[in-house]
């Protein structure tokens, strides 16, 4: 679903800061970044709730139904945005 917006996505990496220096299309880092945003997978769940990892503290979500969080460790985002035109 993503795939064909890899270039968008590497394009603002390159020539936009966030949150750091931007990415160096020549340097090491920039083939891990395609491999890893084309791996990354989308799914839709009910509710995303929020924990700190080794601890006992979480926080439910709070029911907008417009929030998202990006795992980069598997790479994937979830989200609990409700009806039809959520893509």
């Amino acid at each position: 679903m993503l795939a064909g917006r890899v270039p968008e996505f590497l394009a603002i990496l390159v020539h936009h800061v966030i949150a750091g220096p931007t990415l160096d299309p020549t340097g090491p880092d920039f083939d891990a970044r395609v491999r890893q945003l084309i791996r990354i997978s989308v799914s839709r769940v009910n509710v995303i709730e929020a924990r700190v990892k080794g601890t006992d503290i979480s926080a439910p979500g709070e029911g907008s139904e417009q929030e998202l969080f990006l795992d980069a460790a598997e790479p994937a985002i979830h989200h609990d945005l409700k009806g039809d035109n959520w893509r």
